[in-house]
């Protein structure tokens, strides 16, 4: 069985959503991996407990992230070093998007943008799920 691991990030006129698959081996080497570079920024920065890691909230200096809020660069080299994590544990990570402005302009009632991108990502997973012949189990926050 797969599990897949979902997050969403957006902007102002664009939403994403991407999924992380990851088999049981690869998720308990991402969880090591993602622990130990938690662990790392909590020890150089001196903060009481280790950031999770929510595109969105890391992006845009929110949330656990809020000391790194207008330091683009550094968020960045964070968000690198998660996707090296995930590259290394053998995840396979899709991401679908949507043109918020554009779907606006295309349709009088769209979805949300939120829909249509975790709709598109979970099909994406369905088919590959279908291929091998395994279950998955999505693990989502809400979204606000």
């Amino acid at each position: 069985m797969y599990n897949l691991f979902v997050d969403e990030s957006y902007q102002h006129s664009h939403y994403y959503v991407a999924g992380v698959l990851v088999d049981e081996k690869q998720c308990r080497d991402l969880e090591a991996r993602l622990d130990d570079l938690a662990q790392g920024i909590q020890t150089r920065n001196q903060w009481l407990a280790p950031p999770e890691f929510h595109g969105h909230a890391l992006m845009n200096g929110l949330d656990d992230w809020k000391s790194l809020s207008g330091h683009f660069g550094a968020c960045v080299n964070i968000y690198q070093k998660v996707m090296h994590a995930i590259q290394n544990s053998g995840a396979r990570v899709y991401l679908e998007g949507v043109d918020v402005k554009r779907l606006n302009a295309r349709y009088k009632y769209p979805d949300s943008p939120h829909e249509i991108a975790l709709r598109h990502t979970l099909e994406r997973v369905n088919e590959y799920c279908a291929i091998a012949g395994q279950m998955c189990k999505v693990i989502a926050d809400t979204v606000p």
